[in-house]
């Protein structure tokens, strides 16, 4: 990940970021960041890059060539395949949110744009901004303190940043839910004890009452999280009357991915807020089908295409109908372990998987390549082998195995995607390693506008 900055004062952006755990993150290359100070490319020999707004008011503008001067030189070292957004921080934007700062990690590269003064002249705005961002409805001097802020919460999402990966995941606002209160030592400070369960060791009795706390202080802190955090909860209830059809949606949810578009008794509709996929669920045929693929196409009115998941016959066909000619479809079998043991199998030699390469190995020898995020989703489909090797039962059980148990140490119900070639594949491995079939195939929609 690369920040760059855009900003009338570098050595304050660089000071404050430049330590604790987002320096060490610099230090080791996990992401880079540069200031560049617009005043470089000021047209004038004071390096001023302000002047008076027309049509009278208070204050100064900043203007536009400097800024789109600084813009271009930092595009242009950009690889065009490489994805990028231009962020301007300013109160008038979209709340930033833990949702958000999702979102932007997903991104090579991200341009911050930090005004001054009575703002930025809206010329180049409108020329190179993807996004208006704020952190609060308030105003501050400039854009680089929400610059910062944005770059700390977005920082802490990419890989390695944190030597501990569930804490990215546990904390405050996953799954709409607050934190559960924390207790170091000692174990009795002025007269209040830490409670009795957390020293227990029980390592179940501690999740729950984790749980409960994090609901408890949600409903007194934040009623409009706990709001959310039911609806999600009906959600998951409705989808778990048919778990191993719905287990890829149970998942997004569980794992703080799914934002609810649409609930009523006879439909769902979600969006996974990293990968951006829709998921539709159709629980009884009266659903009023049109009416929620209306909502899909609104919200993505700026963009061309996109795609929307379905396990059910009754909402394939409604897609297809409503999206006619503009659709393309691919299908799947799903299969899921709903086990919470790591499988072990005797005779196996630790197989494990190479996520950076996406290959399955045992004992450093390459088994198989496997398409490990499928749409960007925590779901496994094409796993490839080399035509060349002979694999026996024992291998694709190696191979199938390997991936089930990466997926358990991410604390993610493991779950293929398969086409009928690979079905035929590793038809009584599949058995052997406990994967059930869901009764309906999975559709991905391809929707071309």
């Amino acid at each position: 990940m690369n920040f760059h900055i855009l900003t009338l004062f570098p050595e304050m952006v660089l000071g404050g970021l430049n330590t604790s755990i987002i320096g060490r993150a610099l230090k080791s290359g996990l992401i880079s960041l540069e200031a560049i100070n617009i005043r470089d490319f000021s047209n004038n020999k004071f390096n001023k890059v302000d002047d008076y707004t027309y049509g009278g008011g208070a204050g100064m503008l900043m203007q536009a060539e400097p800024v789109y001067a600084a813009y271009k030189n930092v595009e242009d070292k950009i690889k065009p395949e490489k994805k990028k957004r231009v962020i301007y921080v300013t109160p008038q934007g979209y709340p930033f949110t833990q949702k958000k700062a999702k979102e932007l990690a997903q991104n090579d590269d991200l341009i911050f744009l930090c005004g001054h003064y009575e703002g930025i002249d809206e010329r180049v705005l409108e020329e190179i901004v993807t996004d208006y961002v704020s952190i609060g409805d308030y105003v501050l001097t400039g854009g680089e303190l929400p610059a910062m802020v944005m770059i700390d919460a977005i920082s802490r999402l990419v890989p390695g940043v944190l030597h501990n990966e569930i804490s990215a995941e546990t904390e405050s606002f996953h799954n709409n839910l607050l934190e559960y209160p924390q207790y170091s030592r000692p174990e009795v400070w002025r007269g209040k004890k830490v409670p009795e369960v957390i020293l227990s060791g029980n390592t179940k009795e501690i999740e729950k009452w984790r749980l409960e706390q994090s609901i408890i202080r949600t409903k007194e802190r934040r009623s409009d999280l706990y709001v959310k955090y039911e609806e999600s909860i009906e959600c998951i209830d409705a989808l778990k009357k048919n778990k191993i059809n719905y287990a890829d949606i149970i998942n997004l949810f569980e794992t703080g991915r799914a934002e609810i578009i649409h609930k009523d008794d006879s439909q769902i509709l979600v969006q996974d807020i990293e990968s951006m996929n829709y998921f539709y669920v159709v629980l009884d045929e009266k659903a009023k089908a049109c009416d929620v693929l209306k909502l899909v196409e609104q919200r993505e009115n700026q963009k061309s295409d996109f795609k929307i998941v379905c396990h059910d016959k009754k909402a394939s066909k409604i897609i297809e109908q409503y999206f006619r000619g503009n659709v393309r479809k691919e299908e799947y079998t799903q299969l899921v372990y709903t086990q919470k043991n790591r499988l072990t199998i005797k005779g196996m030699k630790h197989p494990k998987v190479d996520v950076d390469n996406s290959v399955i190995l045992n004992q450093e020898k390459i088994l198989a390549k496997a398409n490990i995020c499928t749409n960007d989703l925590t779901v496994v489909s094409s796993i490839c082998v080399d035509e060349n090797d002979e694999f026996n039962l024992f291998d694709r059980q190696t191979i199938l195995t390997a991936l089930i148990n990466y997926y358990l140490d991410l604390g993610i119900m493991p779950i293929f995607w398969m086409k009928n070639d690979d079905l035929a594949y590793y038809d009584e491995a599949i058995n052997k390693t406990y994967l059930y079939e869901a009764r309906e195939k999975v559709n991905i929609f391809f929707i071309d506008k």
